[in-house]
């Protein structure tokens, strides 16, 4: 609704910023060496609450956490390589779905029945010097199944969440974000802030 701004820090700590007096509030925290956090942009919800997740691996899964309400849940996401290494981590607005991304590509959970719904691929795997990174990182739709994915290949790309199916292609990087109604994408790459259409 416009009266705060979200941030996070190298330490993990996730602050609220209130622009009509200026307070800082705490509203949670992780431990970035044990966890990862969805660094920004941090997406709000219809109810005005910030999405921010982290997640940490646990033996043969990755349990994700909401630092808003404390929620935590379980996924048997199998990370046994480093190119199943999750990058970025969205979860939609009704939360039953979860989109996870790794340098191997992405996959769409659904959060009621803990099952794997979907694979994404299409991003080109880029790096140097010992690192390499697929997938910047994920945002659903506020208001249907579309899933946007930045990519290090400078290319951002949109999917059906619920098939994997990819539906376009843009050549832009390294920003995008859907507007709170979901009828815009807005871009930033190049210099160029660009406004595109989102289809009912």
């Amino acid at each position: 609704n416009g009266s705060q701004i979200i941030t996070m820090n190298g330490e993990g700590n996730v602050a609220a910023l209130e622009l009509s007096t200026g307070n800082v509030r705490l509203i949670g925290g992780t431990d970035l060496s044990f966890s990862y956090a969805g660094f920004p942009p941090l997406p709000f919800d219809d109810a005005g609450a910030c999405r921010v997740n982290t997640w940490r691996y646990e033996k043969n899964g990755i349990q994700i956490q909401d630092l808003v309400t404390g929620e935590t849940v379980a996924l048997p996401y199998s990370a046994q390589s480093d190119y199943a290494f999750v990058e970025a981590v969205a979860v939609n607005t009704e939360g039953n779905l979860v989109a996870i991304g790794a340098a191997q590509g992405g996959e769409v959970w659904s959060l009621d029945t803990f099952q794997r719904l979907a694979q994404f691929e299409g991003h080109t795997m880029s790096g140097a010097d010992g690192w390499f990174g697929t997938i910047r990182f994920l945002r659903f739709s506020p208001h249907s199944d579309l899933l946007l994915s930045v990519g290090y290949d400078s290319t951002t790309r949109l999917w059906n969440a619920r098939t994997g199916q990819v539906l376009r292609v843009l050549q832009v990087c390294c920003f995008a974000e859907f507007t709170p109604d979901g009828r815009y994408l807005v871009t930033a790459g190049d210099g160029v802030i660009r406004l595109w259409g989102i289809a009912p």
